[in-house]
């Protein structure tokens, strides 16, 4: 996803991106394991002042996850907007250098291109849920045998008091009054 300086001017320009499964992981050196692209829409605007390059914009992303509870595949949607700035590489750039606060909120490109791969799989993982359930009702699976609640019953005694805070079931607390 390369777009050349010389396309961007100070009046914004529009670009529309759309990323499937397979554009995504090729985009990857490493296939995330806690989720799947389906697909994802980037919207955004550039603009151009001098050397600095204003990109800003929304994703909208549908990811295949796993359930929180269940471990059954589902599927979330998710979107956001995002901001950044790009500036060329400093000429004097040494091995070990400090960055100033600015300088933290930028993205340094080189030569005339900018690439905005690193960026799109930056906001793509920044949008995956971190808990998502199938439905709000989910059961879960059993603690003992493991089966999913949702789709069987099972015959594993639900007052067993297995558990972190089983031991806590009988006390009592004494009051001062």
């Amino acid at each position: 996803m390369k777009i050349a300086l010389n396309a961007i001017s100070e009046e914004k320009i529009q670009h529309t991106f759309f990323i499937d499964e397979q554009s995504f992981e090729k985009m990857l050196t490493e296939k995330p394991s806690s989720f799947s692209l389906q697909e994802a829409s980037l919207e955004c605007s550039l603009s151009k002042i001098g050397e600095r390059v204003y990109i800003s914009g929304n994703i909208n992303a549908e990811f295949l996850v796993e359930c929180s509870r269940c471990l059954t595949l589902t599927t979330a949607m998710a979107s956001d907007t995002f901001t950044y700035v790009f500036i060329p590489v400093p000429e004097r750039w040494e091995n070990d250098v400090e960055l100033s606060a600015e300088e933290l909120d930028v993205v340094f490109y080189h030569g005339d291109i900018i690439d905005l791969t690193d960026i799109i799989i930056e906001q793509i993982n920044l949008l995956v849920p971190l808990r998502i359930l199938c439905r709000d009702d989910c059961k879960g699976l059993c603690p003992l045998c493991g089966k999913n609640r949702n789709e069987e019953s099972c015959s594993c005694e639900a007052s067993l008091g297995i558990g972190g805070f089983a031991g806590l079931k009988d006390f009592k607390i004494k009051s001062k009054s």
